[in-house]
């Protein structure tokens, strides 16, 4: 049998070049991300201020670093870091982005993808708490770098472009690269409505449960001192038919405003923490980076313990009026109208009377392709 020896130094360069793209990237490229508050609910909603948690974007994207977020050179995510807020619907939650190129060269961050809910979609999803952007769709999947693969629901978010080495420098401060605002549980999605008389109008409400949870007790108040309770199943639309005094004028009919009150409250985390010193577990990971054709993972957090959390807070939303606009009249044709739509003709402007009465009603419904019509 013949053997075959290979030098020691060979065996050393092969491995070095296998290993070398890993640790370029998975070994030198860092990021993470942060949940902060743009803004707080809007006009008509009402909440309890005091239940409000989080940071707000303009005292953390900013002025923070990586440094701020993370351990161990980087790698892991601290799990107390403005990971969690808790708003009431129609707040805007900003995902800030922060990294440190720690190789020598330039690194294009082409993607950054986000994960929206943990592996098994049942155990969190944040996507049950926000509206979907039109430009961003929520999608579902498995994302593998070159160690492990994480599933569930996520979003594509283009990256930053090209960063330069951080090498021998200080991480730079974070960018925003996405807001998302919270959506109620519960939704006005269409109303009709039928006036009976000016003091009385008959008005249809389509009421929509935006979820998959049950919701109890949810007070629909459509004047001063009366509301409808309802419970909604799982994405349940629900029609509703109330009477109302409707504010009439020419234009319209104005029948005021719907008030919604939600005590309901949820909350979805997209991140479970792994082991201290665990690099292991894909339900840790809460960014991505695509780089080249590589998916790069971002600081995984730690312990184990849920983060990256949303939780919709109790809630009491009034729509905007609602208002019916009413047709403007038509007005009365004139002579020549009238007539074209009798005898589906164009017909001329009357300029001349004279002549018999046979003459005069020829000269009426004159078509302007008979100028030369021979009256017998």
């Amino acid at each position: 049998m013949k053997t075959f020896s290979v030098p020691i130094f060979t065996i050393l360069f092969i491995l070095l070049f296998l290993v070398s793209p890993i640790y370029a990237l998975d070994e030198g490229f860092y990021s993470t991300i942060s949940f902060t508050i743009r803004s707080v609910g809007k006009e008509g909603v009402t909440y309890e201020p005091n239940h409000v948690a989080g940071e707000y974007t303009s005292e953390v994207v900013s002025r923070k670093n990586i440094s701020y977020f993370t351990s161990d050179n980087y790698r892991s995510r601290r799990y107390n870091k403005t990971h969690t807020v808790a708003l009431p619907p129609f707040s805007k939650v900003d995902i800030g982005y922060y990294w440190y190129n720690n190789t020598p060269d330039e690194r294009d961050i082409e993607t950054i993808r986000i994960p929206l809910s943990r592996e098994h979609i049942d155990n969190g999803d944040i996507t049950q708490l926000l509206y979907e952007n039109t430009d961003q769709e929520f999608k579902e999947g498995i994302t593998c770098t070159n160690i492990l693969c994480r599933g569930g629901k996520y979003i594509d978010i283009d990256g930053v472009g090209l960063l330069a080495s951080d090498v021998g420098g200080s991480p730079r401060n974070g960018v925003v690269i996405e807001t998302f605002t919270v959506k109620p549980a519960v939704e006005l999605v269409k109303w009709e409505v039928e006036i009976w008389s000016s003091n009385l109008s008959q008005v249809t409400l389509y009421v929509k449960n935006n979820t998959k949870e049950y919701l109890n007790d949810i007070w629909v108040n459509y004047k001063a001192t009366v509301s409808k309770v309802i419970d909604l199943g799982p994405y349940e639309e629900r029609k509703l038919v109330v009477y109302k005094q409707c504010i009439l004028s020419e234009e319209d009919a104005n029948c005021g405003v719907i008030t919604f009150y939600d005590r309901n409250t949820k909350a979805h985390c997209m991140v479970y923490g792994s082991d201290w010193g665990n690099y292991l577990r894909p339900d840790s990971i809460s960014v991505w980076n695509k780089i080249g054709e590589e998916w790069v993972s971002g600081a995984q957090t730690q312990p184990g313990m849920e983060g990256f959390c949303i939780q919709r807070l109790p809630y009491v939303y009034s729509t905007k009026e609602l208002i019916v606009y009413f047709d403007p009249p038509t007005p009365e044709p004139t002579q020549e109208e009238y007539w074209k739509d009798i005898l589906g003709l164009e017909i001329l402007p009357i300029t001349n009377y004279q002549g018999s009465t046979l003459d005069n009603f020829f000269r009426l419904i004159k078509p302007v392709f008979t100028d030369n019509l021979n009256i017998l």
